[in-house]
């Protein structure tokens, strides 16, 4: 063979050794479509009896077949320091959800928190990057993060489940999430009348109650957190799109 056909069939090969390195761990595995919609929804921000700020989050598919999931939280006056992002990376398989990538990036006060957690289902370890300090962590299949167990939760919410449990990569474990349905309410809200299923998640100290919006595919329509009985914040819909 001559040195030009030498050099291009190992430079073609080095390309293409390249690109089969830099592929994510999900490309070429068969996705499912979702079974939430996309969607756009508005929520304020309430805060010792006032609206403090809004959250902004939004669930589209990508072009790759996977999903993101983004929340972005600010506050409503310059005065108060709080800021919120987090997303997530992931797609469905199997009837369940399989993530790939969770961030998140906050302001509380002079407190700031910033990290990542990206999946890697070939070895079932997670990386965690927390501020700058990496380290892994093993995963068993059926691991969430802290937004996909959420959508999952709305998703079995639907089919009729009461009690749910989730193991969540959270804070360096897994850990186990358990939430208990508490039954149908009717609710008024900035969007309208609502029926909801009240849902309740307690862990130690701190307890979350959410509002299901039955009609709109389980969304989220309200929260309210509480730590030790006593309600701490809370946030309610004011706006939602979703794509038909």
């Amino acid at each position: 063979m001559t040195d030009w056909r030498s050099f291009w069939l190992c430079s073609l090969l080095a390309i293409m050794l390249i690109w089969f390195k830099t592929q994510p761990a999900y490309a070429g595995i068969a996705t499912d479509p979702s079974p939430l919609p996309e969607y756009t929804a508005k929520y304020s921000v309430i805060w010792h009896g006032f609206v403090a700020g809004y959250s902004l989050h939004s669930l589209l598919r990508q072009e790759d077949g996977s999903y993101f999931f983004k929340a972005e939280t600010e506050p409503r006056f310059g005065f108060l320091p709080y800021e919120y992002y987090e997303h997530a990376k992931f797609y469905w398989r199997n009837q369940t959800i399989v993530p790939l990538e969770y961030a998140f990036d906050s302001q509380e006060g002079i407190r700031f928190k910033k990290g990542k957690l990206s999946f890697n289902w070939d070895t079932r370890q997670v990386t965690n990057d927390i501020q700058g300090k990496p380290w892994k962590l093993a995963i068993n299949e059926g691991t969430q993060d802290k937004i996909t167990h959420t959508l999952l939760m709305r998703r079995d919410v639907g089919d009729g489940k009461k009690t749910i449990t989730y193991p969540v990569a959270d804070g360096g474990f897994v850990k186990e999430y358990h939430f208990e349905v508490l039954g149908d309410e009717v609710i008024q809200t900035p969007i309208g009348e609502l029926n909801t299923t009240k849902v309740h998640f307690q862990r130690e100290e701190k307890g979350t109650t959410l509002w299901l919006a039955k009609d709109h595919h389980y969304i989220l329509a309200r929260i309210q957190q509480f730590r030790k009985d006593k309600k701490i914040g809370e946030g309610e819909i004011v706006a939602l799109e979703v794509a038909s």
